[in-house]
C-alpha cells in the first residue's frame, strides 16, 4: 500500500487527491466525482504549490504544436510530481501521423469520434475532431506535432524527467519519472 495514499481515510464514493485543470470554466459543470477539485487554469501555468504521486497528461497534450508548450506542460507535471511519483502521459507516437485519416475514429464509450479536414504540413497535422453522443454533438480543432522517440525524450529531458516504460501495446500511454528529486515548490 503506498504510504501516501489517503485511500483508507476517504469516504465512500469520493476520490482522494483527484482533480481536474482546464483552461475551459464550461467543462468543470461536467466533473462528477464527489471530492474531485477543479481548477480553470493553462495547465503550463499551473502552480498548485503540493505534489501528488500520479500526475495525469492525457489528450496527447505533448504533441502540442509549440515546442515551448510542450516543455511548459512536461515542467508543470514535474512540479506536481512528489519524490518517487509517476507521471502517465497520452500522445500520438510517429506512426500514427503516417496513417490518420478522414473518417470514423471508433467509440470511446458511447461517444462516436471522426477526424474531419485532415491537413499535414511538415511534422504538423491540423484536423476537426467530432463527437457524437445519443443526439449531440460537438467539435474541436487542433494542431499536433510529430515528435520522434528522441524528440519525446529530449522533451522529458528538459523538463527534469526520465523515461519510463510504454503501458500500452499502441504505445500510446507512457510514463515517466523525475530525473533527481526536486526543490520544495
Amino acid at each position: 500500500m503506498n504510504p501516501r495514499s489517503d485511500t483508507a481515510r476517504c469516504p465512500p464514493g469520493q476520490t482522494p487527491g483527484a482533480g481536474e485543470t482546464d483552461e475551459s470554466p464550461e467543462i468543470h459543470v461536467h466533473i462528477h466525482v464527489r471530492g474531485a477539485e477543479t481548477v480553470c487554469a493553462r495547465i503550463g501555468d499551473l502552480r498548485l504549490g503540493r505534489e501528488f504521486d500520479v500526475v495525469l497528461l492525457g489528450s496527447h497534450l505533448v504533441n502540442t504544436a509549440d515546442p515551448a508548450e510542450c516543455h511548459a506542460l512536461l515542467a508543470a507535471a514535474r512540479r506536481h510530481l512528489a519524490p518517487g511519483g509517476i507521471l502517465l502521459v497520452e500522445w500520438h507516437p510517429p506512426e500514427w501521423f503516417d496513417h490518420v485519416a478522414d473518417g470514423p475514429g471508433g467509440l470511446l464509450g458511447e461517444v462516436a469520434v471522426s477526424l474531419h479536414g485532415v491537413v499535414r504540413e511538415g511534422d504538423l497535422l491540423s484536423a476537426t475532431v467530432r463527437y457524437l453522443a445519443a443526439e449531440r454533438g460537438w467539435h474541436q480543432e487542433f494542431t499536433c506535432r510529430r515528435l520522434s522517440f528522441p524528440e519525446l525524450s529530449e522533451a522529458l529531458t528538459s523538463a527534469d524527467l526520465t523515461f519510463g516504460e510504454w503501458l500500452t501495446a499502441d504505445r500510446d500511454w507512457f510514463s515517466a519519472r523525475g530525473v533527481a528529486d526536486q526543490a520544495p515548490i
